[in-house]
């Protein structure tokens, strides 16, 4: 993974020297910060579900689908400011962890 991050890195970076207009620089920093996000902010949350889930089945509950959503909306609630009007979380990104195959 640490090799993946780094060429990416790397492929950001040129990417970001060659941009021709002021939009393609925008448009290169906005994808790198969003990599950023992915690559440590979003991995940092997903550790915190999967250990939640770990948690509640070592307590005795039993991990369905509906827990799991509700776990993870907690979580993505508490990441992203939903209490605080930052960004308001839909039932549908609570759902978001079906997406991801190792969960």
């Amino acid at each position: 993974e640490i090799a993946a991050i780094a060429n990416e890195l790397l492929l950001q970076e040129y990417m970001l020297a060659g941009a021709r207009t002021e939009d393609e620089r925008l448009y290169y920093l906005g994808y790198a910060l969003e990599q950023m996000r992915g690559t440590f902010y979003r991995q940092v949350m997903f550790s915190e579900f999967e250990l939640a889930i770990h948690e509640a089945v070592e307590r005795g509950e039993a991990m369905t689908g509906s827990r799991m959503t509700q776990i993870y909306g907690e979580i993505l609630k508490r990441y992203h400011g939903h209490s605080t009007g930052v960004m308001k979380i839909t039932d549908r990104e609570t759902i978001e962890w079906t997406y991801i195959p190792h969960f």
